[in-house]
């Protein structure tokens, strides 16, 4: 019922599917992840998580612990312990730490990520970038330094 409730709101999807994740509709199911290997599965995670929705303007810092969709504008760090995920008209103004940072849309602001950064490619990161596993899609752009860790 919650993805469900999810996938409509984000009316970013047909049936239930939107930039690679997938919304399972039945309550106990959960929902996947592009990887780092196309060839493998990506973990599943659990099908809650924040969302800004598409048209919604978001000026603080957000704290969440598990994910977060970002499909409006956000104008304030985002400090994630999971997936921070930006959809293609997503845009963040403001630095972001995150397990996890795939780029749909646009960040203006430095990236601090403990594993993966994949900016897809319609993406732009105009900021820094500090991570252990870095993926940029041709036609992708970015502006700014890269850090390995």
């Amino acid at each position: 019922m919650q993805s469900r409730w999810l996938a409509r709101l984000l009316g970013l999807m047909d049936s239930a599917t939107a930039g690679g994740w997938k919304f399972m509709i039945s309550k106990n199911q959960k929902t996947a992840l592009p990887g780092i290997d196309n060839q493998k599965s990506a973990p599943a995670v659990e099908a809650s998580g924040t969302v800004i929705a598409n048209d919604t303007r978001f000026k603080g810092t957000i704290t969440c612990r598990d994910q977060i969709l970002v499909a409006g504008v956000v104008e304030g760090d985002i400090d994630c312990g999971g997936i921070v995920w930006i959809a293609k008209k997503g845009k963040i103004y403001a630095n972001v730490y995150a397990r996890k940072v795939i780029i749909e849309g646009e960040i203006n602001g430095n990236i601090e990520s403990a594993e993966y950064v994949e900016v897809k490619s319609e993406g732009r990161l105009i900021g820094n970038l500090k991570a252990a596993k870095i993926r940029m899609a041709p036609g992708c752009h970015f502006d700014g330094e890269v850090t390995m860790r």
